[in-house]
């Protein structure tokens, strides 16, 4: 089972966890754990993102820092590359910033991973739902360490909110 999965139950599971994100939590590990048998596995990176990778020019040379290699979900690596790629930079401050994906970098890199590697139908399925489940376990660990008692800074409030609002822009473009 994925860590993410794992993790995300365990985080739900807490006492004093917002119901509503418990059943939220749930819903997500079941329709994930319904995949998982025809979720083809690997070892993964474990941190796909753009600061991972070495370009000369547009092409990428050299992949880097695999501290986080493990096996895994193929699918994962995917879904930690489309946030990273696909996040929007507004402004430094502003409340929109790093929320929405653009959904044009998002289906250029889809595009680009199905010319090297065919993703199977169950992949496509989990590819939105790791994204949710990464936003939501992110926010559930910053709110169980205020449930354990420690004072949160502004910042972890802030990471709180940003996570909630990428959950809701997740939401409102599930079907894209």
């Amino acid at each position: 089972e994925p860590a993410v999965l794992r993790e995300l139950r365990g985080r739900a599971a807490e006492p004093g966890v917002d119901p509503a994100l418990q059943t939220r939590a749930a819903d997500i590990a079941s329709r994930l754990a319904g995949l998982l048998p025809a979720l083809p596995r690997t070892v993964v990176h474990g941190g796909a993102r753009r600061g991972s990778l070495v370009f000369d020019g547009g092409q990428v040379v050299g992949v880097l820092d695999f501290d986080s290699a493990h096996p895994d979900v193929r699918v994962l690596d995917l879904a930690v590359a489309v946030h990273d790629v696909g996040k929007v930079y507004t402004g430094s401050g502003d409340a929109d910033n790093k929320v929405a994906l653009d959904l044009g970098r998002v289906t250029e890199l889809l595009a680009a991973y199905s010319r090297e590697m065919t993703p199977v139908e169950a992949e496509m399925e989990a590819l939105p739902l790791l994204l949710e489940a990464k936003r939501l376990k992110r926010g559930l660990g910053r709110r169980s360490r205020a449930l354990d008692g420690e004072v949160l800074s502004d910042n972890d409030y802030e990471k709180i909110r940003l996570e909630d609002q990428r959950l809701a822009w997740l939401d409102e473009h599930r079907e894209a």
